[in-house]
């Protein structure tokens, strides 16, 4: 049912493996079991005000409803590429841009890439080519994941469109403002015990990352006794050969509850959105990249990223990991998020709106010259300068 003072916000994901209905108290599995998609729609709970719209699945609604949209988000993940099976989604949709009405506002955020560093954008396909030059005329600003995204898109876009690289918006699954407290208390926890939960998320199994990424795992922490779980997102379930192969795993469909049962002390992954589930669970992660996409989102995130290949000479410190760049990231990402919507008009939750600022105000890192120390220090100088003068 359409209220006509709310807006009309339809939502559209690629990989859907099991489609739901919608409502204002849950997005539903519109996003099917993919840990980038759960992570993103539990982020779009806390950025958007859910008393103030209506909710639709796409893949759900009529063509009454779809003309009716005030705004269509797409999450689109990592499509511009060669490879036939991100061909074969750009082309869905190209199809879906070009039949929405002009009047709905298409939000695109988290778009990226599937490309080598050194890829010549000359050599790119022609339905990605499209694409771009679609997006491009049809919007006024579109978010990307990484900057390969970005100079791509700068490369073959033929209008004033506004690329900016954010990452991805499912570090906005956790807004504590004390977050990077919880995740530095817990490394302290960490260094100080002698046996640890390690849960190990790989990209895919029993290949050269996996292997490599396992040996690593072992010789880092030698001086420690591990248990080794693997933590695999449900629709990996649909593999009945790694169902049978693998035991000792942890699988999950619902970014709240996939700790319910086992927290582990660490997370060590090879997919990026594992990585952000266990930082928004304020659980010591640590990524392992394995081509350009991660490599490039991780950097855009400012999460500890180590490239799978340079494992053998990697000697990591525990003690040195810290989240001060990730969680200051999150404050500047929001900001452009904000004035995103506020541009757009997308009602906002207030409890982003207010993170950022309540988040400066309290981690406001004062400059050195007003800091304690030197007040302290102006005070016994001019203690001095009387008792001389005195004297």
């Amino acid at each position: 049912m359409i209220y006509s003072d709310k807006k009309n916000v339809g939502f559209y994901a690629l990989y859907n493996y099991d489609v739901d209905g919608l409502d204002e108290k849950n997005i539903a599995l519109y996003t099917g079991n993919n840990s980038g998609n759960l992570l993103f729609r539990e982020c779009l709970y806390n950025m958007l005000d859910l008393n103030s719209i209506n909710l639709f699945n796409y893949y759900k609604i009529n063509d009454n409803i779809k003309n009716k949209l005030d705004y269509l988000f797409i999450g689109c993940a990592n499509i511009i590429s060669n490879i036939d099976g991100c061909i074969h989604y750009t082309e869905q949709l190209i199809n879906l841009i070009k039949n929405t009405n002009q009047h709905t506002e298409i939000v695109l955020i988290s778009l990226g890439q599937q490309l080598l560093l050194d890829f010549d954008f000359k050599n790119l396909n022609s339905i990605s080519i499209e694409f771009i030059e679609l997006i491009t005329s049809r919007m006024n600003t579109i978010l990307v994941r990484d900057i390969l995204t970005y100079k791509i898109i700068e490369y073959y876009k033929k209008t004033n469109c506004n690329i900016i690289v954010t990452g991805c918006p499912s570090i906005f699954c956790n807004l504590k403002q004390n977050h990077n407290t919880d995740l530095q208390n817990n490394l302290i926890k960490l260094l100080n015990k002698t046996e640890i939960n390690i849960l190990y998320s790989p990209q895919t199994i029993n290949d050269d990352i996996y292997n490599e990424t396992t040996k690593w795992i072992n010789r880092i922490f030698n001086n420690y006794k591990i248990n080794i779980k693997l933590l695999i997102a449900d629709y990996y379930c649909l593999d009945k050969t790694i169902r049978e192969k693998y035991k000792n795993e942890i699988y999950y469909s619902s970014v709240k509850d996939c700790f319910n049962n086992y927290t582990p002390d660490i997370i060590i992954t090879n997919r990026i959105h594992s990585c952000i589930l266990g930082l928004t669970h304020s659980i010591i992660s640590i990524m392992i990249s394995h081509d350009s996409r991660t490599q490039l989102l991780a950097e855009s995130l400012k999460i500890l990223n180590i490239y799978y290949t340079n494992l053998h000479n990697n000697n990591l410190q525990l003690k040195s990991l810290n989240y001060d760049e990730y969680c200051d990231n999150k404050i500047v990402q929001s900001k452009v998020y904000i004035n995103y919507f506020n541009k757009i008009g997308i009602p906002m939750n207030k409890y982003f709106i207010d993170f950022s600022t309540d988040y400066c105000y309290h981690n406001y890192k004062y400059p050195k010259l007003f800091n304690y120390d030197f007040i302290i220090m102006i005070i016994i100088i001019c203690i001095i300068k009387i008792n001389y003068v005195e004297n």
